[in-house]
């Protein structure tokens, strides 16, 4: 396996591929140089991006959005139903 070359390096970074992402498909993942230069690193994607921007604009915070999630809500409710004003649910009242 032929070490990489100042060239393929700066080649690499042009297209957006980071130095340990290239050595990585290299030398562990066994792709052929060329290969590992053209092929554009997969940016990580959030299954919750749409609808947690969905929440921004109905002005819920993420972190109400995440923690009606993970109570059980669905992803649509949690992102489009208002707040409860405080206080308006108060028990014995």
């Amino acid at each position: 396996m032929p070490l990489l070359t100042k060239h393929e390096i700066e080649q690499a970074e042009k297209n957006g591929i980071g130095y340990h992402t290239l050595a990585t498909r290299v030398y562990s993942n066994g792709q052929d140089v060329e290969e590992a230069i053209a092929k554009p690193v997969k940016k990580n994607f959030s299954p919750w991006a749409y609808y947690k921007d969905l929440a921004t604009q109905n002005k819920i915070s993420s972190s109400v959005f995440y923690n009606r999630i993970n109570r059980g809500w669905t992803a649509e409710d949690a992102a489009t139903v208002s707040l409860v004003p405080q206080g308006q649910y108060r028990r014995g009242r």
